[in-house]
C-alpha cells in the first residue's frame, strides 16, 4: 500500500484510538490537533484553521 493511501487510515486510527482511550468528546469540545496531507499532497495542520467559525473535515482514500 502506498503512502498516500496509508496516511488517511493512520490519521483516522489515531483519532479513534485517542477518543477510545481518552476522555469522551462532546459537541463543542476542541478538536484533537493533527497534521495531514491535503488533496495535493501538501501538509496542512488543523491549527491553520484556528479562529474560523466552522471547519468541516472529510477523510477519504484517494485513487492514484
Amino acid at each position: 500500500m502506498n503512502r498516500r493511501r496509508l496516511l488517511p487510515l493512520l490519521v483516522i486510527a489515531l483519532l479513534l484510538s485517542a477518543c477510545a482511550t481518552g476522555p469522551s468528546l462532546q459537541v463543542g469540545d476542541p478538536a484533537i490537533p493533527f497534521t495531514a496531507l491535503d488533496s495535493n499532497g501538501k501538509p496542512i495542520s488543523l491549527e491553520a484553521f484556528k479562529g474560523q467559525k466552522h471547519v468541516v473535515l472529510v477523510f477519504y482514500i484517494g485513487h492514484t
